[in-house]
């Protein structure tokens, strides 16, 4: 048994949020190219194939995963263990979830799909299937450089994956070869890329020496709701779409949610952020490191909705093309719960710094069960943009419920103020003049 090492000192940070700003942005803009390309050349049909493919890949990573690569970075971040015993950990975790990832592929590949086509499918069984052994590792590895504030190279694993999925969609698109099927090589190659890289920047794995797995499997199913949550919140409307609407509405549907979270961006950067720097000093009131920090999020996610809403009814048609022009309503309304999404996804990295991994959970459980309730209910009756109004509740419950729990730590003043808008106004014209770092 390891002992554990000694709490390491406080590590000066290697960039800040406009370093997780420009890689989020390039995470982002990479996404919206290949959705795009993949729209304007396989349609509203393939777009809706893609989806497929990409929610089973991130609904997989989620919950194969079983938290383990959010407890390394809380290890890591108070000196639990080692990096690379952290490293050899998640890979252990990875082979013994292997047989429940690889069950779960083949029950996909031989029970459903069956609207894709044979090589898109059999790639979609790999990407469900391999996750312990490719996707774990890397995950972790670049949870623990955020835990360290290495936040440049977090930034570059942040933005490897949909940066090298654009790549292959946009060779196969200059080629005239583009298909469902490249779509889903690119998501594979993405996913190897991206986990080499991140081991590269901490620790190769090995069986030995390794962290402690009770710890981690405790601290990680803790967390877990929350993060397959986040993702069912995210992308369980699509998910529950399937089987109700056909793959051209689920198309429709994807560029919405899509082009949606674009608002996002800096409240991402902002939460990737606050885990290294949330500290418990509830007794700080207004200035409290969460409560600043989940204030700030909300703040940045509504201004950029508010725009990039107005904007939607031309910016949509004229990019994706006008057999989207359906999408632009569910756009409108979902940029609403972009707003609150925002400010989970801060309120959720503030509960985990705290110790609290259980609070996003409860969270996002609520929301997803008014999710599946409320699809249930509403699509059958208006179809995609009822699926939307239903994310737009459940985005604003996981965070009402986030945040109300959050006060039992003392994390209250989460309404933003003018001293917020103060903070963004020379926060963006100090990054203006200085640049990225």
């Amino acid at each position: 048994m390891n002992e554990p090492t000694p709490p390491p000192e406080r590590r000066p940070a290697k960039g800040g949020v406009p370093t997780l700003t420009v890689g989020n942005a390039v995470s982002l803009a990479t996404r919206l190219l290949t959705s795009i390309l993949a729209a304007q050349i396989l349609g509203p049909v393939g777009r809706g194939a893609v989806a497929l493919i990409s929610v089973l890949d991130e609904a997989s990573t989620a919950l194969f995963t079983a938290g383990i690569h959010i407890a390394a970075a809380y290890h890591a971040k108070v000196g639990l263990d080692s990096d690379r015993a952290l490293i050899n950990a998640a890979l252990r975790a990875g082979i013994l979830l292997l047989p429940l990832s690889v069950t779960a592929a083949l029950l996909v590949g031989v029970l459903g799909l069956a609207e894709l086509e044979p090589a898109a499918r059999w790639l979609t069984v790999v990407l469900i299937g391999w996750t312990g052994l490719v996707n774990l590792p890397g995950m972790a590895a670049a949870n623990i450089l955020r835990a360290h504030r290495e936040f440049r190279r977090f930034a570059v694993y942040w933005g490897m994956f949909n940066s090298v999925t654009l790549i292959v969609v946009a060779i196969c698109a200059v080629l005239g070869s583009l298909s469902v099927a490249w779509v889903a090589a690119a998501f594979a190659l993405g996913r190897i890329v991206t986990g080499a890289y991140g081991l590269a920047a901490t620790a190769w794995p090995s069986l030995r020496p390794h962290a402690q797995l009770g710890p981690l499997f405790r601290y990680g199913l803790r967390a877990l709701p929350g993060s397959v949550g986040t993702l069912l919140n995210n992308k369980l409307d699509q998910l529950v779409l399937v089987p109700m609407v056909s793959l051209k509405d689920l198309g429709l549907y994807a560029v919405a949610a899509g082009t949606s979270f674009a608002p996002a961006v800096l409240s991402v950067s902002m939460a990737l952020g606050a885990f290294a720097a949330v500290e418990k000093d509830a007794d700080r009131g207004r200035q409290a490191s969460a409560a600043t920090a989940i204030r700030r999020g909300i703040l940045v996610s509504a201004l950029a909705a508010a725009g990039l809403a107005l904007v939607t009814p031309v910016l949509v048609p004229l990019i994706y093309g006008s057999a989207f022009s359906a999408a632009v309503v569910p756009t409108i309304i979902l940029l609403g719960g972009s707003v609150a999404w925002g400010g989970t996804l801060v309120a959720s990295q503030c509960a985990n710094a705290l110790g609290q991994p259980g609070y996003s959970s409860i969270g996002e459980v609520t929301g997803v069960l008014l999710t599946v309730v409320g699809l249930v209910i509403l699509v059958p009756l208006y179809g995609i943009t009822g699926a939307a109004v239903v994310s737009l509740a459940a985005y604003v419950t996981r965070l009402a419920v986030t945040l109300f729990l959050l006060r039992r730590e003392g994390v209250k003043h989460v309404v933003p103020g003018m001293d917020d808008v103060t903070w963004l106004w020379r926060r963006s014209t100090q990054s203006l003049r200085q640049g990225p770092g």
